[in-house]
């Protein structure tokens, strides 16, 4: 009787005299083709999608819309309130000027790339900005003109 168990302890059975025991002279799984149970599986034949990958893999029956045109349409009224503006008050209007040709083109660059629509909208956005900088300067020009031919 065994003390740790506290019940009768069993001898393992012998070994079978008529079966050959494997090759020691590698590890088992090394070079060793007749198992079959543990192998590495077979890869994937899909491919992962990057973040850069215009053509995305999805699932059967799933279509990919790319985003809306709403950072191309921001940009283009950005740009557009700075020209409307740049002629009474220049000096506030530049930031909007500003904005508005980063904000376009961020939305081209989305747009080449594939991820958002309103490639029109963000040229018209980014030539109305490149203007509104032009009038500024323009209205600046003009504004520093006045003042130093003011008598005094």
């Amino acid at each position: 009787m065994s003390a740790l168990s506290g019940g009768e302890y069993s001898q393992p059975p012998a070994p079978d005299p008529g079966r050959a025991l494997h090759d020691t002279s590698e590890p088992l799984g090394y070079g060793s083709d007749d198992i079959q149970g543990y192998q590495q599986p077979p890869l994937p034949l899909v491919r992962p999608a990057s973040a850069y990958d215009l053509d995305p893999v999805l699932p059967s029956g799933y279509t990919w819309d790319p985003p809306s045109a709403g950072p191309s349409i921001a940009g283009f009224i950005l740009s557009l309130a700075g020209v409307v503006s740049a002629i009474v008050m220049p000096l506030l209007i530049a930031p909007f000027a500003v904005a508005g040709i980063a904000v376009s083109l961020t939305a081209l660059v989305r747009c080449r790339l594939g991820r958002a629509r309103g490639r029109a909208w963000a040229v018209a956005g980014l030539v109305l900005g490149v203007v509104d900088v032009a009038l500024v300067l323009l209205m600046m020009r003009l504004l520093i003109a006045w003042m130093t031919t003011i008598p005094g």
